[in-house]
């Protein structure tokens, strides 16, 4: 390689315009499932070039070279930039070995370099630049050149775990006479901490549950150990009717586990403080000491052929050291099954197959990588998912051919018709044009207009053209260009890029209030005044309940995705985001490195269960339930039926009476208390009843 003439546009340009400047640097982590999970860093630097230089010569190649203490870690090469600036990406890994849940990864100490050559068609250097980042300038975020992060302090909050002398004489024995251990039930909306103490009234004798077909319902319990029982399994019988046989494998067993979660932030004393709390579901069985108390998480599946009726099985318990429990176990299958609704369910900007596009993967794991984001997709739609919302590479990309990549909108568009998602398909795809936020790459910071208007023309070709071949047709197709506008120069790029999209005869969506497109997305509202007014703009309105994914309110989570989105008459609810395992603050599984988003935790063969995604497919659930009513009610009174009126009218009441809202804050139920859910769904399975069986009741 020939270099010519460099030394003025290294890092120093004496007041001279340089030809390459750096605008941003971030770096970010990714959890890959492939045999095993793998960590991989990846820095973004995004880059522009000087009017003394742009256009570029035909045929100019960018490369680059980062380096960490003087020792390359990475090179970047881009065959085709774009004409006024673009982005290098250099992949690393700084943690070796299998990855330790509780082990956070923090950007090491020490001193990076970026060295950026232009290449002319002879391998001749023809500009460069070289730019030193201390490691306290780096962050999972862009905040200016120059800016440095302070890592906080992480506090832990410790609890005792209890003493078994805490327990009465009488709910220790319980019905079997056991001084070992203790089986309670709380509400599963209810957190179980090591330290819980079970109330008299919460001892397990029996176990009851009723489930529409086609429904997925959880069954909690949990053991108070009074000695070490050691590993304890927890098996279910087959559940057996006059009707038929729900077989044990209906019902999957799991323990939930504790991972560390923000309690406190403090931002004057640079503070953070945490805990272990229960925040996955795994699938092994749980080891338990004296004093703890262990909840473990069955999920019943009613599959849409079993017979109504009532069905009784048996919950064992197995203790490593101590005696057996049976605990008896009636399932009510309901006569009716449950069906999506008129409500789309969707992850926004979902990372599933991301890594395709990522060129440093074998065959063989680019293999895995589609396995599982096809066990992901699997896992969405058995959650009441009825759209996919992939998000896009972290900027536009082309391979040493010149061809756009974008192996991940083809998959994503594949599974999205193999599954057979019922709802539309989103495609956010604001990094590819440079229209992201400041502190993401693909930013507006490196937006050209004719750039991003020429590269959207192409990409909704081939977003229409890939669609059509898997039979997806174009009314099923959604576009997003910019995510939040909050700049100017954002907010114009998103009408700019919007009115483009539209004009194309693809529907449009934007997470604001606009007029001009086709479905806005906001925040949930705060009160049925505002719920009201955003209904006035007379669009499509979908809520993108962020907050709902990182509470320890599991009453909040419920209502927001079922009566909340009931009550505010919502067409969709899409929050951001499942899993950020393309953007993760270093390790995924804990907070001590930075707050992460994991509906589902990463793993080798499919997502892994969180009480939270239980949850939120519970809430959906509570909406079906209103949904099937809501079907009965028409269909009886098209026969005229005048049950069906008076039903009718109790509905709307009971809509216009659910009280005060839960809010995001930890137990801050308003009229929503854990158990009041089952109330309420009761309520509204007692109305469907009574319109299928075609007989009065005594309810008023």
């Amino acid at each position: 390689m020939v270099i010519c003439g460099l030394l003025g546009s290294i890092d120093s340009h004496h007041g001279k315009e340089p030809d390459i400047e750096i605008i941003s640097y971030l770096v970010r982590d990714r959890a890959v499932p492939l045999d095993e999970l793998v960590i991989r860093s990846f820095m973004i630097v995004g880059f522009k070039f000087s009017s003394r230089i742009s256009p570029l010569p035909q045929d100019t190649q960018v490369q680059g070279e980062l380096y960490f203490d003087d020792r390359m870690i990475s090179r970047d090469k881009i065959f085709y930039p774009a004409p006024k600036g673009d982005n290098l990406e250099f992949q690393f890994s700084l943690f070796d070995g299998p990855v330790d849940k509780d082990r956070p990864f923090t950007i090491p100490e020490g001193r990076f370099r970026v060295v950026i050559h232009l290449v002319d068609k002879n391998n001749t250097v023809f500009a460069g630049i070289e730019k030193k980042i201390k490691s306290n300038q780096l962050s999972r975020r862009f905040d200016g050149l120059g800016k440095t992060y302070d890592r906080p302090r992480y506090v832990e909050l410790s609890e005792s775990i209890g003493n078994p002398d805490d327990l009465t004489a009488d709910p220790v024995k319980g019905p079997w006479g056991s001084t070992e251990y203790v089986v309670f039930q709380k509400n599963y909306l209810d957190r179980v901490f090591p330290y819980t103490k079970p109330n008299p009234a919460e001892i397990v004798s029996s176990i009851h549950v009723a489930a529409a077909r086609d429904e997925f319902r959880p069954i909690t319990l949990s053991i108070k150990a009074l000695k070490n029982l050691g590993r304890v399994q927890v098996k279910v019988s087959d559940c057996i009717g006059q009707q038929g046989v729900l077989p044990a494998g209906s019902i999957r067993v799991g323990t939930v586990g504790y991972l560390t979660e923000t309690v406190n932030i403090k931002k004057k004393e640079r503070t953070v403080d945490y805990r272990w709390g229960p925040k996955i579901i795994r699938s092994a069985d749980a080891v338990i000491y004296e004093g703890s108390s262990q909840r473990y998480w069955l999920t019943l599946k009613i599959p849409t052929d079993v017979r109504p009726g009532e069905y009784k099985g048996t919950i064992i318990i197995i203790p490593e050291s101590g005696s057996q429990t049976k605990i008896p176990l009636i399932v009510k299958v309901l006569p009716f099954c449950l069906t999506d609704t008129d409500i789309q369910y969707g992850m926004m900007m979902s990372y599933e197959f991301y890594e395709l596009d990522n060129d440093i993967w074998s065959d063989d794991e680019l293999a895995l990588i589609r396995q599982n984001g096809l066990a992901i997709c699997e896992d969405l739609r058995a959650h009441g998912m009825t759209m996919m919302y992939p998000h896009s590479y972290f900027y536009f990309r082309r391979d040493e051919n010149g061809e756009p990549v974008l192996r991940s909108l083809e998959a994503s568009l594949k599974a999205y018709a193999d599954l057979k998602f019922p709802g539309p398909f989103c495609w956010y795809l604001g990094h590819l044009l440079q229209s992201a936020k400041v502190f993401h790459p693909g930013s507006i910071l490196n937006y050209d207009g004719q750039t991003a208007e020429k590269r959207l023309r192409f990409l909704l070709d081939v977003y229409e053209k890939t669609a059509s071949a898997f039979g997806i047709p174009k009314n099923k197709l959604i576009v997003q260009t910019v995510d939040e506008p909050d700049r100017e120069d954002r907010i114009d790029a998103g009408k700019f890029l919007n009115r483009i999209a539209g004009d194309r005869g693809f529907k449009t969506l934007i997470t604001r209030k606009w007029h001009d497109v086709d479905i806005i997305c906001t925040l949930p509202p705060r009160s049925d005044g505002k719920a009201k007014q955003i209904r006035e703009v007379g669009k499509q309105w979908w809520i993108y309940p962020n907050d709902a994914l990182s509470t320890q309110n599991r009453a909040y989570v419920r209502y927001v995705f079922g009566f909340g989105a009931w009550r505010w008459d919502v067409d969709g609810v899409v929050p951001w985001t499942f899993q950020v395992t393309q953007g993760c603050n270093g390790n995924p599984f804990t907070v001590l490195d930075g707050s992460e988003v994991m509906v589902a935790y990463p793993g080798v063969h499919g997502p892994i269960s969180t009480p939270t995604w239980e949850t939120i497919r519970e809430g959906i659930n509570d909406y079906k339930y209103i949904y099937q009513l809501n079907k009965l009610i028409a269909s009886e009174k098209a026969r005229g039926n005048q049950k069906s009126v008076r039903i009718e009218q109790k509905l709307r009441l009971f809509k216009q009476n659910l009280g005060k809202a839960p809010a995001w804050g930890e137990n801050d139920y308003g009229d929503w208390s854990p158990d009041s859910f089952a109330e309420r769904r009761k309520q509204i399975v007692s109305w469907a009843i009574e319109l299928l069986r075609g007989v009065e009741t005594n309810q008023n």
